[in-house]
């Protein structure tokens, strides 16, 4: 299938598997609620976020858009918003009492230039609608200031500086200090060009797009949206699409494709088992290739062009183990070992970030050996906090022992620490698992709330006419980062990633680290979120 074609089955695939029936609105318990109607409702035992979806006849991704803490699933007794669709904004034009005019500068955005006078992104492109298709070098803006017409006072010595350039922070994740000894900058003026390939399973065929294609449709689309904000940039990005549809002999196939050969980075596959095949082509054509979301760290053995963005479940738990070391200095630490192979590794690993890195002779960290709840109660110490530490992955042992620990937790100062993969256990108490402050690990931390994550997915709805997934921010942050980090040099090269400091997207962070010298780069960005009112909040 021809590649416009080929798009444009892909954007209406995506079209009618994100826009649904919005709920019908109920007048007497409407809200405004960032821009949109709600209604609020309380989770009831045993409702899942399919049965609530509906009961509400709203898509699954619309409810996590607008109520982030879905994504670690429902619990007993929380509020959440149920969307009823987006605010009337008053027709005509909006009255100024004073305006005056501000002409776009090189590296401005919204966010900085609201932020001169006093204004939002969203109340500027209120005054200014052209501005929402992208702000352009020389343009100039008409602005009325909350201020009543006077620039705010910073701004306004900001401005009167002669010859002295705004200095706007970027909000390009990729934005971090370089070692210049190693890696030079582009000269300025320098077209920032690439030539991508992303290897995605579509499982396309003839004009239809498979079911199973929903992860690879999800995360490209976020990747789509990046695009088409480098372009407005200046980026000259040459994008291609490869189905590798899983299969072994199609990725045989796209390797020997003369445009694929060409490419300066390669986004994809997904899975394992296709990614080494393509990775071995890549390293001896000298191409980076990204890893999106496996984590084994096997994918970077003997190939040093390789990228690992999602962490190891090593690198979650011993990042989370010197995190608490810092972050609880008074705690009593007890380390509750399971006695499969697993559960052994994992425990393991946080054991010896204790032991090596904790310096805790006083007795403040103890090993035990699981045999049941109420020993471990027993030795509870009721004057200090204590940090319970079970890394274990058996389901039925997980739902037990938080049943228990949190029945008998009066008197007590218990936090649960535990792994991401419990917040997916089917019938897990959420409840419990709030009253014992539950607090993980895990590789991404979704954000609906600032005003690059509310661009983004304002774009996202005007493309797809629904809401963006965590796999779309995803594929958003790791475009936007990998395209601009690596056009921002004379050559893609990954040596420059190792130089960067830690740089943010609305999902993701990243902080590379090479595992050993003819090894690719692991992402070692770790997330750690406690439950706290039913809501995962970022500690570090």
């Amino acid at each position: 299938m021809g590649m416009i074609k080929y798009l444009i089955c892909l954007c209406a695939f995506l079209g009618l598997h994100l826009d649904q029936a919005t709920a019908q609105q109920d007048t007497s318990r409407a809200y405004e609620w960032n821009g949109r109607m709600v209604k609020y409702v309380k989770i009831t035992k045993g409702q899942t976020l399919y049965s609530l979806s509906r009961e509400a006849k709203t898509p699954q991704d619309s409810l996590i858009a607008i109520n982030p803490e879905l994504v670690n699933g429902l619990k007993t007794g929380m509020i959440v918003r149920i969307p009823l669709g987006f605010v009337e904004k008053p027709k005509g034009t909006i009255k100024r009492t004073s305006s005056l005019e501000h002409t776009v500068k090189t590296g401005e955005t919204a966010f900085s230039i609201g932020k001169k006078y006093g204004l939002s992104s969203e109340e500027l492109f209120q005054q200014n609608p052209d501005a929402r298709n992208g702000l352009k070098v020389g343009t100039v803006l008409t602005i009325n200031p909350k201020s009543g017409g006077k620039i705010p006072e910073k701004a306004e010595q900001q401005i009167n500086k002669e010859g002295e350039p705004d200095k706007v922070e970027s909000t390009t994740p990729a934005a971090a200090e370089i070692d210049q000894s190693r890696c030079t900058d582009k000269k300025k003026g320098d077209a920032r060009s690439l030539k991508l390939a992303f290897l995605l399973p579509f499982f396309a065929s003839g004009d239809e797009v498979n079911a199973k294609s929903k992860i690879g449709l999800e995360f490209y689309s976020g990747c789509k949206i990046a695009l088409d904000s480098l372009k407005k940039a200046g980026f000259n990005i040459n994008a291609r699409i490869f189905d590798t549809q899983s299969d072994s002999s199609a990725i045989s196939k796209i390797i020997e494709k003369s445009d694929f050969k060409e490419s300066e980075l390669i986004i994809g596959p997904l899975y394992a088992s296709d990614f080494k095949t393509v990775s071995s082509f890549a390293n001896k054509e000298g191409i980076p290739i990204v890893s999106p979301f496996s984590q084994s760290d096997a994918l970077l053995e003997n190939s040093p062009n390789a990228v690992k963005i999602t962490p190891d479940q090593k690198t979650l738990l011993e990042e989370l183990s010197r995190f608490l070391l810092k972050d609880k200095k008074a705690a009593t630490f007890t380390l509750i070992r399971n006695s499969n192979a697993k559960d052994q590794d994992a425990a393991n690993w946080i054991s010896e970030v204790f032991k090596n890195e904790g310096n805790l002779a006083d007795g403040r960290f103890k090993e035990v050996v699981f045999s049941g709840v109420n020993e471990i109660l027993s030795n509870l110490n009721e004057s200090t906090e204590n940090i319970l530490i079970f890394p274990t992955s058996v389901q039925v042992q997980v739902i037990d022992a938080i049943a228990k620990l949190s029945s008998n937790r009066l008197g007590k100062r218990i936090t649960l620490v535990g792994l991401n993969e419990w917040n997916g256990y089917e019938n897990i108490e959420f409840d419990h698992l709030n009253n014992l402050n539950f607090t993980y690990a895990a590789p991404t931390k979704p954000d609906f709330t600032s005003p690059a994550s509310k661009s983004f997915q304002r774009k996202f709805r005007d493309e797809f006419k629904g809401e963006p997934t965590n796999y779309a921010f995803q594929g958003f942050d790791a475009t936007l980062f990998f395209v601009d980090a690596l056009t921002r040099f004379e050559k893609p090269t990954l040596s420059c990633l190792e130089t960067m400091a830690l740089a943010c997207g609305i999902n993701s962070c990243y902080n590379f680290v090479r595992n050993g010298k003819e090894n690719g780069l692991e992402n070692r960005y770790v997330n750690i979120l406690q439950l706290n009112d039913f809501v995962a909040k970022k500690l570090n």
